[in-house]
């Protein structure tokens, strides 16, 4: 099959565009290149599908000339185009096609189709290494064999180092997924500029619910690693204070030397999103009692690169 390339004529790199299938006319490279989203669309909930839809389509980069050489030599990609993943049901994660570079900026990954990945089986496609835990961060992992080509999927509770299987060397991180109770938890999923967003799609007052009537006056740390992984640097939370309209709740990020970065009156709610930073939490405090707060984890947005 016929490969196309776009050339950076400045730093003499070429990024693959198609292994997949996807011919981008020479004419027609400035038109492909156009985000088909912006950012402010995206955060839209009724954009979420057609976005996640439109992912497999849209090339969408960032700092590369839109020029198409006749090439076709085979070089590293700079650019990860596609595996956007998704939620299919309790035990399963798709991955959608995609072109990336390993880890080790050894070897192009093509995925030419979605993959379904199964937290209840062992080995490609499925769980890196031991059983299921119930209550786990999984990590989602697309892997090559370069001696055989084959490309597959991996979960695994490695952020950085999951048990391949014999022959596969090569492996790019994707995404991640939680494991609640024994059930993934269910999510929407977009990627844009090396960044995954993850919106849920569960109870606001039970599953997703970190902080219920609490009512200290000095910061206090509220613990949100049920809901939010390590990788991820800003969350998006829903704060309801309970309380007389004088009364006050404030939140900030955890151990930042602020007054606080919002405030909430007493009988309002509001939704915002406030820099995790790798904590998993964030703290927050009450003007006096008997003001309380309650807090939920709507999503957050992790870096891939």
């Amino acid at each position: 099959m016929k490969k196309v390339y776009v050339t950076n004529p400045n730093m003499q790199q070429q990024v693959i565009l198609q292994d997949l299938g996807i011919v981008i006319p020479a004419g027609e490279a400035d038109r492909a290149l156009t985000p088909m989203f912006s950012q402010e669309r995206l955060s839209r909930s009724e954009d979420l599908e057609a976005a996640v839809a439109a992912e497999d389509l849209a090339v969408r980069t960032e700092g590369v000339p839109s020029v198409v050489s006749d090439a076709y030599v085979d070089v590293p990609a700079i650019v990860t185009r596609g595996f956007n993943v998704k939620y299919l049901s309790p035990n399963t994660v798709g991955v959608y096609k995609g072109l990336g570079l390993s880890d080790d900026a050894q070897e192009n990954i093509a995925l030419a189709s979605e993959l379904t990945l199964d937290l209840t089986t062992t080995g490609m496609n499925g769980l890196d290494s031991g059983a299921e835990e119930s209550d786990e961060w999984y990590f989602i992992w697309v892997i090559k064999n370069p001696s055989t080509g084959v490309v597959a999927g991996l979960l695994s509770k490695s952020l950085t180092n999951p048990e391949l299987p014999n022959g596969f060397t090569k492996k790019l991180r994707v995404g991640c997924v939680r494991n609640h109770n024994g059930n993934f938890l269910r999510f929407k999923h977009i990627k844009y500029d090396g960044k995954a967003e993850y919106h849920y799609f569960e109870e606001l007052a039970s599953t997703l619910r970190v902080a219920s009537g609490d009512a200290a006056t000095t910061f206090s740390i509220v613990d949100c690693s049920a809901l939010i992984p390590p990788t991820a640097h800003l969350a998006h939370f829903y704060i309801r204070v309970v309380g007389s309209t004088s009364n006050y709740a404030y939140i900030r990020p955890t151990g930042m030397d602020l007054n606080y970065v919002r405030r909430v009156n007493g009988g309002d709610t509001l939704e915002t999103q406030c820099c995790v930073c790798g904590s998993q939490s964030l703290e927050y405090r009450t003007t006096n009692r008997p003001t309380s707060i309650y807090i939920s984890v709507l999503g957050f947005i992790e870096d891939l690169i």
